[in-house]
């Protein structure tokens, strides 16, 4: 901040002893050792089940990967996959307070978020083929799915203390996101550019697979993912952009049309309550408003925000704000400049800025209640009992208000034309444009009813993951019918894939 006179006194009383104590709870944090360990090395990096492979990464404190096995084997494990049969792979990175230990809430919330997209993957991809037996046991598909939990070090002190950790764990999370794990994501985009263009190039009626891609982060773990990927999509957007998007310019009277779609990172990157400044966000923001999109489009980001997430509301621009006076930052005179770096992402709302939706029930009266959901603990892990995670679903839930804007049923709308960033229903959850929205546009801010995700960790809900798996679902099948089945299906429903 700019320098300025202090009252007599400003440095005495209350406000030297709330000093001493930030600083102290920077130390604590600093000097600790708690939870920098791996936690799946050998036999825990890797489940299988029926409707599931789950694979783990882990990267310590620095960014560093404490077993470059655990990717290799991961990537391995896509590319035959993806030879063999169509695959969809879906990677998780946590937020604060979490890891990869036996039971980790978020661990068992992926599951169970697994389970839920399997369900609709069976009907996007229910073409005939014969069945075999996975090794997990029981019937496979002839798809398989794939999911990759990246863990880092979430949480760095046990219990309560974790809550005082906010500037050493945001610093963890944007080291995480540009060292080993950064590198880990473009060689999985790689795998997955390099197989889809082969699919896309092949003639037709030919039997290439499909390769599908949709990473996720949360909170923290939100940074970490957009710190791994921005570059790329960046790098995307300038080469189709003729002006620069540098932070200061002016938005174009104009946008340019594109004539192909913009290419993602895979099919589409989730942040969820993202923890994450403004300003991280801004250049994306700013690229793509210089484009209109053609209708093969769909989304390549999308941000959904809660609207009751205190955490990310004050703690996180009175923790941006220590911060400045810590790292004697100037102070910024530019209002939105200044404060696109201390409020969050999907926050952050001066003039209407970055929020582009709303995600909410289409019952009025619907409002979350906790439940619990246990698993069997793993082989690998040497504990009794289950594993358990809070989920949430409505308290009340009503019968089908509105019908879902698609369904795989006969004469439904053309899948291959849809644009998703228009009112889209699934479940009866509504995910609605502002005014004067883009059609076809490929990032998505949504706020959030308190009735879909309720609070900073409240991520996990029926009503939010049934709403997201089906959006992915459909996603993967727009992707899927011009990718493998080409331009000749234009005009094809969902249910013929």
């Amino acid at each position: 901040m700019a320098c300025r006179p202090k009252p007599p006194g400003y440095w005495r009383g209350s406000h030297l002893c709330a000093l001493l104590g930030v600083v102290g709870l920077m130390l604590v944090d600093g000097c600790a050792n708690y939870g920098n360990k791996a936690f799946r090395l050998g036999d825990g990096a890797k489940i299988e089940t029926p409707e599931y492979d789950l694979r783990f990464i882990e990267a310590d404190d620095e960014g560093w990967l404490w077993s470059p096995r655990q990717a290799s084997d991961a990537t391995d494990a896509v590319t035959t996959s993806a030879a063999k049969v169509d695959t969809f792979v879906v990677l998780f990175v946590h937020g604060w307070h979490h890891s990869s230990r036996c039971c980790d809430d978020n661990i068992e919330g992926f599951k169970e978020t697994l389970s839920r997209l399997h369900t609709q993957l069976v009907k996007l991809n229910s073409r005939a083929a014969p069945a075999g037996t996975h090794p997990g046991g029981g019937q496979s598909e002839n798809f398989r799915l794939i999911g990759i939990y990246v863990s880092w070090r979430g949480a760095s002190l046990p219990g309560f203390l974790d809550y005082v950790t906010f500037w050493g764990r945001k610093s963890a999370a944007q080291r995480t996101g540009e060292v080993d794990l950064r590198e880990f994501l473009d060689r999985l985009n790689q795998v997955y550019r390099r197989h889809n263009e082969v699919a896309a190039a092949a003639p037709a009626g030919s039997s290439n697979t499909f390769l599908g891609l949709v990473t996720i982060g949360h909170s923290f773990g939100g940074q970490v993912l957009l710190r791994s990927v921005s570059a790329a999509l960046e790098q995307e957007l300038q080469s189709v952009t003729p002006t620069p998007g540098y932070l200061r310019g002016a938005a174009p009277a104009q946008p340019r049309p594109l004539n192909r779609p913009l290419h993602g990172f895979g099919d589409l990157v989730v942040l969820v309550n993202p923890a994450v400044e403004s300003a991280a966000y801004q250049r994306l923001r700013f690229l793509s408003q210089e484009l209109t999109y053609p209708d093969e489009q769909t989304p390549v980001m999308l941000t959904v925000s809660a609207d009751n997430d205190v955490p990310r509301r004050w703690p996180f621009r009175w923790g941006r704000i220590l911060g400045e006076w810590f790292t004697n930052k100037p102070y910024n005179e530019n209002e939105h400049e200044r404060e696109s770096e201390r409020q969050a992402l999907g926050i952050y709302s001066l003039n209407g800025l970055q929020i582009t939706h709303r995600l909410q029930p289409l019952d009025p009266k619907a409002a979350l209640m906790a439940v619990t959901r246990t698993h069997t603990p793993e082989p690998f892990c040497a504990q009794s009992g289950t594993c358990e995670c809070q989920w949430l679903e409505w308290r009340n839930p009503v019968p089908t208000i509105r019908p879902d804007s698609l369904s795989w049923e006969a004469g439904a709308p053309k899948l291959d034309r849809y644009d998703f960033s228009q009112e889209t229903i699934f479940n009866n959850v509504v995910l609605t444009p502002a005014p004067g929205a883009t059609a076809y546009q490929p990032f998505v801010v949504a706020s959030a009813h308190p009735a879909i995700i309720d609070g900073h960790s409240g991520i996990f809900s029926g009503p939010f993951i049934d709403f997201l798996t089906s959006y992915i679902g459909f996603i993967e099948g727009k992707e899927y019918q011009l990718t493998v089945e080409g331009r000749q299906s234009k005009h094809t429903s969902p249910q013929e894939h």
